[in-house]
């Protein structure tokens, strides 16, 4: 199973007063074997970003806000083994089913 993330962060401070920081980041993976002769099962991809912030106010009090955003998606693959005469088995891929897709958000505020 190969699992890949591939992401940025932009991030903001202000002197203890202010933080913030906002990301972004992209799924990539598959669960099997990229050759020639054997197969990749699933492959599986998605994108992910969010938002965290904090404002200190006088008194000690603080507001925090977190935001988080999510979606996935799962595909199964779909092949035979094929071993043309006199050579190697390959594998033939014919298509993919549609496994899944999940969307979520989730935020906190305090």
């Amino acid at each position: 199973m190969i699992n890949n993330f591939y992401g940025v962060s932009l991030q903001a401070a202000m002197d203890g007063v202010f933080t913030s920081e906002l990301w972004i980041r992209k799924r990539d993976g598959y669960y099997g074997r990229r050759s020639s002769t054997k197969a990749v099962y699933f492959v599986f991809g998605g994108l992910e970003g969010g938002y965290s912030g904090r404002v200190s106010m006088p008194g000690g009090h603080s507001l925090y806000l977190d935001v988080k955003a999510e979606t996935l998606s799962n595909a199964e693959n779909k092949f035979r083994y094929v071993t043309p005469s006199g050579k190697n088995t390959v594998v033939d891929y014919t298509g993919q089913d549609q496994v899944s897709r999940e969307k979520s958000v989730c935020w906190s505020k305090s």
